[in-house]
């Protein structure tokens, strides 16, 4: 009977030491996916926080855009502008409701996080101008920057110093229309250089032309290094110095 009684009472150890046991688990199972839920939570909230950002950092242009004053600027203008149309973007009467189109290329960011190979310009700027305008038949928008070279890495022009100025160029704007009516034009996940700021810009050469578009780029800061476009490669360097950035670039460069 004694064995019995031991038995029993082994067996009712065993039934907590295991109920408890259970109990420890399921309390860790609920705090990871408590946890797993606040991360998701605060993911979603940074990646809608920079979705804004990008959303702020595109220039305004009239849809009836008036010409420069100046003759040799107007003229060139022109030109740019020509370069921009067929490109059906901008409509050209917008339902009241319409306040963004974005769209979004397949494999537009199908190359690494320091593209230098892609590139044929690779160049440290500071921003001095910043314009939106449209093309010549009011098709699309677009962007353009006049920037300062500080620091050319790779150029197919040898004579591109730092000090030289040069244009560059991004798809998107938004468009104010006669009616007061605003709608933000933007490829998807691609910011625009801000005026005043400081980038390592990656570029190509537009055929034909005096500027160049931009690939990608990163802006620097006191603060660290930050992305111009969203891509998973990009973010291997947020938060570097620039100092760090530049010396990731110069090991990537041809010898």
């Amino acid at each position: 009977m004694k064995l019995y009684r031991l038995t029993y009472l082994l067996l009712g150890l065993a039934f907590i030491v295991a109920l408890g046991s259970f109990a420890t688990q399921t309390a860790r199972l609920q705090a990871t996916a408590e946890k797993n839920k606040e991360n998701e939570a605060e993911r979603k909230a940074k990646a809608i926080q920079r979705q804004a950002e990008l959303r702020s950092s595109y220039l305004t242009v009239d849809y009836d855009e008036k010409e420069s004053n100046d003759v040799n600027k107007r003229a060139l203008q022109r030109q740019r502008k020509l370069k921009h149309n067929n490109r059906p973007v901008v409509s050209k009467e917008p339902s009241p409701k319409d306040k963004e189109v974005s769209s979004y290329a397949h494999g537009q960011f199908d190359f690494p996080a320091l593209p230098v190979e892609k590139s044929e310009l690779v160049v440290m700027v500071d921003v001095l101008q910043a314009e939106a305008h449209m093309s010549e038949d009011k098709g699309s928008v677009y962007s353009e920057f006049e920037v300062r070279l500080l620091e050319v890495f790779r150029s197919p022009n040898s004579k591109l110093v730092a000090g030289d100025l040069i244009t560059v160029e991004r798809q998107g704007g938004r468009v104010k229309y006669p009616s007061g009516q605003e709608i933000l034009y933007r490829i998807k996940n691609c910011g625009m250089p801000k005026l005043g700021s400081r980038y390592l810009l990656f570029l190509n050469v537009i055929p034909d032309s005096d500027t160049y578009r931009i690939l990608t780029g990163y802006e620097s800061s006191f603060s660290g290094v930050k992305p111009l476009d969203i891509a998973p490669q990009f973010e291997a360097y947020t938060g570097l110095s620039e100092s760090e950035l530049l010396a990731a670039v110069r090991r990537l460069l041809p010898n």
